[in-house]
């Protein structure tokens, strides 16, 4: 629980759903109390529906595997690497490299699906800017974070 409390602690705006895949490494009763005593909403793909949480299944493929591989990783040491590893990878992905909306689906004639994504393209920072949702108190931490990365040291 500690490496949840360290993220939820260190995320620029407050986090109110946590959406996992499927497995036992992420669904227990512990990691469910914890969810309920901070009121944050827990969800998870139903077994055998990849779909199901789609932006969580998106980033697998899009940044997890494409960074580290497809292997399965076990023991302190790969543990310790995955942390590294994730503590450049996550404000590279999230304050620097731009990234495409999807704003539509349409079903073509053929019977595939066409996505429509939003015409610019911006960085996940630059959307919490923009939302009208979050207000100046946190668009002002994502700002001091901003503020203290360096991509060049990131990447």
């Amino acid at each position: 629980m500690q490496a949840a409390t360290d993220i939820c602690d260190n995320f620029p705006v407050p986090i109110i759903g946590i959406d996992s895949d499927s497995g036992s490494e992420f669904i227990n009763h512990y990691f469910k109390k914890w969810c309920d005593e901070r009121s944050i909403t827990f969800t998870r793909r139903r077994a055998r529906h990849s779909n199901d949480n789609c932006f969580v299944e998106q980033k697998n493929g899009d940044v997890v595997r494409k960074t580290v591989g497809y292997a399965r990783f076990q023991g302190d040491v790969v543990f310790a690497a995955g942390q590294k590893v994730y503590s450049y990878l996550n404000p590279l992905i999230n304050y620097f490299y731009l990234t495409k909306k999807l704003i539509a689906k349409e079903k073509q004639p053929n019977g595939k699906m066409k996505k429509i994504y939003q015409k610019e393209l911006k960085m996940p920072y630059q959307r919490l800017l923009e939302h009208s949702d979050v207000s100046d108190i946190y668009k002002q931490k994502a700002r001091k974070i901003k503020e203290s990365l360096d991509i060049v040291y990131l990447q």
